[in-house]
């Protein structure tokens, strides 16, 4: 039996897109044959479907807190147990101090220890063998410290292959920066020091392989996965619904955080109120924390606002302002994306200029007419679809967005059906096998032959 062993230290619960990376991995990998079993955080206790085999393990905070890439804290390069060493006398003394006044529970050589531990622990449970093939679905520089101190505690039992996916930029456009060189530094050091496994390096985005290349790793770019919506594929097959009778319905997909453009949602419902959601021309749905929402809608907007928990899938009601105030299940989430006649992204750019969205993803494979910044990875996807236009619009500032819709009101009917044709593309290059095959992950049948 070959096994694919998944890793996701951030998964805690069935939404968000860690699970689903998880589970269209586990997909993907049974369909080329492979056992599967996931490793969660310990937080992570749902009752899921049986296909995907979870074991809570892990017990550290988020480790993606101490990289040095541009979401972490970190300063300077780190030893195996986390030791600040790549830097200069100063360098290195400045981050020891800041370590220090850390938390206990958070404390960077704590979390390396902790982490290590647990995997190591787990991967002992499952009997590992040099067999066996581990994936660090969603990686960075600091876990990779940890990896390396598991993968050489286990000597010649561990897997003989590790796959390590990026998904976060490691610098704002300057390579030649000390957080950037140390960055590669600390990278190269860690892969050095694993013992007898290969770690092999993988981005999520041609651009953030570039990144890696600027600090001198080699990872190889692979198609992020996505979940395939055959309905949705089809839908031009029996022609357009109507849909000048009611509002398109504008969905902003994913809790907000920063550099989701939360800071801009305010305004974007002011500027187009009036002249699009009172005039009933286009509806907007979106989800906010119970506890902020309020702080963040309008309020003229209020008595136009419905707040739902749950997604009523039987619903057709489009109120001016929807908004849902709890997680929703993978299901639920799912189903809200079929209901979008427009994908909206107040993404910042600088963000997500090397960054995948899945969320793009999910909107383009249901043929949904998207509106994207400009410079960054999700302008290179409409470029790549066809240009400004074809697909979606790109704007530079939130300014441009009302011009947008009123453009989008005159050509939606034939950017629908361009987007619904241009669904079958993205669904067979994003889909869960074409990443595992990306990464060198080839079918049991061709790996038993080879070995």
């Amino acid at each position: 039996m070959r096994r694919l062993l998944f890793v996701d230290d951030n998964i805690r619960s069935l939404d968000g897109h860690y699970f689903e990376l998880a589970t269209l991995l586990c997909d993907g990998a049974r369909a080329l044959g492979y056992h599967t079993e996931l490793a969660t955080h310990v937080d992570f206790n749902d009752a899921i479907d049986s296909n995907v085999n979870c074991h809570p393990v892990f017990t550290a905070r988020p480790m993606l807190a101490w990289s040095l890439g541009v979401d972490g804290r970190s300063s300077v390069s780190r030893d195996a147990v986390g030791r600040p060493v790549g830097g200069n006398v100063f360098e290195n003394l400045a981050q020891r101090l800041r370590d220090r006044i850390t938390s206990i529970e958070r404390h960077p050589q704590r979390l390396i220890r902790q982490w290590s531990q647990d995997l190591t622990a787990w991967l002992h449970r499952s009997s590992v063998t040099t067999a066996d093939t581990l994936v660090i679905n969603t990686g960075n520089d600091f876990t990779l410290l940890a990896l390396a101190n598991s993968l050489r505690t286990l000597g010649k039992s561990a897997p003989a292959q590790t796959h390590v996916l990026f998904h976060f930029a490691v610098h704002n456009g300057d390579p030649a920066s000390r957080r950037a060189r140390y960055f590669g530094e600390q990278v190269r050091s860690a892969v050095q020091d694993a013992g007898s496994s290969k770690i092999s390096l993988h981005t999520s985005t041609e651009p953030l392989s570039a990144q890696f290349r600027s600090v001198g790793l080699d990872a190889d770019a692979i198609p992020y996965p996505t979940r395939s919506r055959a309905s949705a594929l089809n839908l031009f097959e029996y022609g357009d619904t109507c849909v000048s009778s009611l509002p398109l319905k504008i969905v902003l997909a994913g809790l907000p955080r920063r550099e989701k453009g939360a800071k801009s949602i305010a305004r974007l419902l002011l500027m187009i109120e009036q002249p699009f959601l009172d005039a009933r021309r286009f509806s907007v749905s979106l989800q906010l924390a119970e506890k902020k929402w309020k702080r963040i809608v309008p309020e003229s907007l209020l008595p136009r606002c419905v707040v739902n928990r749950a997604v009523n899938q039987s619903s057709v009601s489009r109120p001016a302002l929807e908004i849902f105030t709890s997680h929703l299940s993978t299901p639920e989430y799912q189903s809200w994306l079929d209901s979008a006649d427009v994908g909206l992204f107040l993404y910042d750019s600088s963000r997500y200029v090397a960054r995948c969205s899945g969320v793009l993803l999910e909107m383009l494979i249901r043929g949904v007419p998207v509106i994207v910044p400009d410079g960054c990875w999700l302008e290179d996807q409409i470029r790549i679809a066809g240009g400004d236009g074809s697909v979606g619009y790109i704007y530079e500032s939130i300014d441009e967005i009302p011009a947008l819709l009123d453009r989008m009101l005159i050509e939606y009917e034939s950017m629908r059906q361009r987007a619904r044709r241009y669904a079958s593309q993205v669904a067979t290059r994003h889909h869960p096998q074409c990443a595992l095959t990306a990464m060198g992950i080839k079918p049991v049948s061709q790996a038993s032959a080879a070995a």
